[in-house]
């Protein structure tokens, strides 16, 4: 065997290593699931478990309540999601769904050279608190005939904070 081939052989198996790297780091950031901190147990503790445990009764409870208890560091890490298709800074150019900075309050599809769909350029609203969170919940049922492919988030407290992280981009 010549080092040609084994050079070969050895390029092969960098490039499959290299692209497991890749797909896993994609992965991970399209699909970041929650990371359990060692915290020490406390009455707010016990209290948030309890209404994580009761998604149900969260559902009853309106936005304004959740995002009193919204975390913004957990919102930047869920929005990462929202990355793959939008942009959050100012200025920065539309992707596959529009630029989502200053989107609290912002008329519904008024973002200059974005093609909506129907179904949003219908709406004559502003995306406030209960908008956004009926959409991030499943985006298809708020909005009939959306092109957004996002199927939603189902977690209530997980929705509030990311609007409590859209909030913040002004």
């Amino acid at each position: 065997m010549s080092s040609f081939e084994i050079n070969k052989i050895m390029g092969a198996i960098f490039s499959v290593a290299l692209l497991i790297l890749i797909i896993t780091n994609i992965a991970d950031t399209l699909y970041h699931e929650k990371e359990n901190d060692n915290v020490e147990l406390n009455t707010t503790n016990i209290e948030e478990n309890i209404e994580a445990e009761n998604v149900d009764n969260i559902n009853e409870v309106n936005i304004e309540q959740r995002l009193a208890n919204a975390d913004i560091n957990e919102g930047l890490k869920i929005i990462k999601k929202c990355e793959a298709c939008h942009t959050l800074d100012k200025g920065e150019k539309n992707r596959l769904g529009p630029n989502l900075h200053n989107v609290v309050s912002r008329k519904i599809a008024s973002v200059e050279n974005f093609k909506y769909s129907k179904a949003l350029l219908e709406l004559n609203d502003n995306w406030n608190n209960e908008n956004l969170d009926r959409f991030l919940e499943n985006p298809k049922k708020w909005a009939p005939g959306t092109k957004m492919i996002f199927i939603g988030l189902k977690d209530p407290l997980d929705r509030a904070n990311i609007i409590k992280y859209l909030q913040s981009l002004k």
